[in-house]
C-alpha cells in the first residue's frame, strides 16, 4: 500500500513562522491592526489542518478576540489581539518549525471505545481486538450534575479515555474509534473544533489522547 505524507515546503514553513512572529510582536505591543488582517493569519494557519490536526484546538482564543471584534465593529474595524493568545502562537511556532510529516490515510483502530452518559453518571466500554470488554463508570460531581447532555457526553469519554490509558499503554494500542449515541460530541472531535462552552472540554480530550 502506498503512504502519502503531508508538509511544509522549507520557503513555505520560513514565511510561516515570520508572519506568526510578527503576529506575535504586534500581540506583545498591544498594537491595533485590521480585524481582516487577524482573519487572514487565521485563515492561512487553520489551512493547515490537514497536517496539523488539532490546528483549530490552537486558533480558539484569537478567533474568539476577532468574532467579538467583529460583533462590534464590523469587518472592517480595528482589533488588538489578547495576551491569552500569545501561548496558541508559540505553539505554532513550534509546530511549524518542527514540520512533521502527517499520513494523510487514517489509521485503522486497534480497539474501539464506547461511551454513555446519563442525568447520574457515565460509563465507557473498552472493546479489545482479542473479544475482551473492559467497563468503566463513575457518577457526576455535584458541579457537574447541570452540564447539559451534550458537556457530560464529551466529559464521558475524557474520562473514558483516562480510564483506559494503562491498558492501551501496556497493550501499545494507539489508534481509538470512538462510539457514542451523541451526534454533537462526535462531530466535534472528528472536525477537533466545538462552539465556546464545549471547546475546552474538545481540546481536554484530545490532550488526554496523545
Amino acid at each position: 500500500m502506498t503512504e502519502m505524507n503531508i508538509f511544509m515546503t522549507k520557503d513555505r514553513r520560513h514565511q510561516l513562522i515570520n508572519q506568526v512572529k510578527q503576529f506575535i510582536k504586534n500581540t506583545q505591543s498591544h498594537k491595533i491592526i485590521n480585524i481582516k488582517e487577524t482573519a487572514a493569519q487565521i485563515g492561512r494557519l487553520n489551512f493547515l489542518r490537514t497536517q496539523f490536526r488539532e490546528a483549530s484546538l490552537y486558533l480558539m482564543l484569537i478567533d474568539s478576540a476577532k468574532t467579538r471584534a467583529v460583533k462590534t465593529q464590523g469587518w472592517t474595524g480595528m482589533m488588538v489581539s489578547p495576551l491569552e493568545a500569545l501561548k496558541e502562537l508559540y505553539w505554532w511556532i513550534k509546530k511549524i518549525a518542527e514540520n512533521k510529516k502527517q499520513q494523510i490515510q487514517d489509521p485503522i483502530p486497534q480497539a474501539t471505545v464506547v461511551t454513555d452518559a446519563s442525568p447520574q453518571g457515565w460509563g465507557a466500554t473498552l472493546e479489545l481486538d482479542s473479544g475482551e470488554v473492559l467497563v468503566a463508570h463513575g457518577a457526576w460531581l455535584s458541579y457537574q450534575i447541570h452540564w447539559t447532555s451534550n458537556r457530560k457526553e464529551l466529559q464521558a469519554i475524557h474520562l473514558g479515555i483516562i480510564a483506559f490509558a494503562r491498558v492501551c499503554k501496556e497493550l501499545q494500542i494507539t489508534n481509538l474509534l470512538i462510539r457514542s449515541d451523541n451526534s454533537t460530541a462526535v462531530f466535534d472531535l472528528r472536525r477537533l473544533r466545538a462552539i465556546d462552552t464545549l471547546a475546552p472540554a474538545v481540546k481536554e480530550i484530545y490532550l488526554a489522547s496523545i
